[in-house]
């Protein structure tokens, strides 16, 4: 099994290279902006928004061109570790496993290298999660199209009531900034930003391949189970912390893991964000981990999503002070620089205050 912090550093680099991306995606819409001729003349704006208009088909060649190489790395490293990663993780569970069942304690199973059912799941995990990551390639694209046609339209709007265009244009990035490109708008609405759906995406793929495996093998032994624990998890999640399971629905002894914890869907154990993992159990052999308190773990969870929050408002400061340096705007900028240091002033009064670690590169 993998700790959520293993996880984390698996997936790290990665998740870099797509936020860079973005940043990239949101540079190069804030140049295509100032190519058209600007007009002072509220009269003109209408023109003026045909003109940037026409560069739409260049905003999704350079959206592309963009994100495919490091789109493709990313693909491929997290290729590469599930391929190795269940080997990796395994050999430890298999010790664990075969140790039991030479006591006589559990079943005999075939070696892992022999076991087809192992090699199909990291066969479904490298496809699956090539898919959804090319899924986020497209909706960045598709976004980058949609937030520079609303900076248009809503800096139109502004000069026709007579704003000066600059100023216009200039107000319209700002808003815009703060909303960034995002890689999935959900059924709900929620803008997904592209660093918290990689992150989600990779640590999923990584997370669950090596949970299904585990799950496999233990059945395979006739083992059981034991839910990880750890701060700062789904508050819904605590109740299975440090819980023993079946991995039988013939076996009474303890609760059915699968039915009982909703394994594998979006709210259950191994869902979306989910970082709890299932540990191989044997009784009278293995031993169970030390509870978790839930009133520190409730305190963790929101911690963390809110050193998230600060993350991203970071960076949306930042994309503020790149539209108004190419806007030329030394108010604008002066504004946006002073916005920037009250959320990293902000960031480091909630850091000495929570003793969470900051991270830097989450903040570019």
């Amino acid at each position: 099994m993998l700790t959520p912090e293993q996880l984390n550093q698996k997936t790290q680099s990665s998740v870099d290279k797509i936020i860079e991306a973005e940043n990239s995606i949101w540079t190069m819409i804030i140049n295509a902006l100032f190519k058209a001729n600007k007009r002072n003349e509220a009269a003109e704006a209408i023109k003026w928004q045909r003109e940037l208009l026409s560069y739409s088909s260049d905003i999704i060649k350079q959206a592309q061109d963009i994100l495919k190489e490091p789109m493709n790395e990313v693909k491929a490293k997290n290729a590469d570790q599930l391929s190795k990663i269940v080997n990796e993780d395994m050999a430890e569970v298999e010790e664990f496993l075969k140790g039991g069942a030479d006591a006589g304690l559990l079943d005999q199973a075939a070696p892992i290298s022999d076991d087809d059912a192992i090699n199909m799941m990291v066969v479904a995990a490298q496809r699956d999660s090539s898919n959804y990551l090319d899924m986020a390639s497209k909706n960045m694209t598709k976004h980058a199209l949609d937030v520079f046609k609303s900076i248009i339209a809503d800096a139109t709007l502004s000069a026709r009531n007579g704003a000066p265009i600059d100023k216009a244009l200039g107000d319209a990035t700002n808003r815009w900034a703060d909303y960034g490109i995002p890689a999935l708008i959900d059924k709900q609405g929620k803008r997904w930003s592209p660093e918290a759906y990689t992150r989600m995406c990779l640590n999923s793929s990584i997370n669950n391949l090596t949970n299904d495996a585990e799950l496999a093998r233990t059945g395979e032994y006739g083992a059981y189970v034991i839910v990880s624990s750890h701060n700062a998890s789904r508050p819904s999640h605590v109740q299975f912390q440090g819980q023993i399971y079946s991995l039988s629905t013939k076996d009474k002894r303890y609760p059915y893991f699968y039915t009982t914890t909703s394994y594998g869907t979006p709210s259950g154990i191994g869902g979306i964000n989910c970082r709890h993992y299932p540990m191989s159990y044997i009784p009278g052999y293995g031993s169970l981990p030390a509870p978790v308190d839930k009133a520190d773990n409730a305190k963790d969870y929101t911690a963390t999503q809110k050193q998230r929050y600060y993350e991203r408002s970071i960076r949306a400061a930042k994309r503020r002070i790149t539209a108004s340096e190419k806007l030329g705007d030394e108010l604008a900028k002066k504004r946006a620089k002073k916005l920037l240091r009250s959320r990293q002033a902000r960031m480091r009064r909630f850091i000495s205050n929570s003793g969470l670690t900051r991270q830097y590169n989450r903040e570019r």
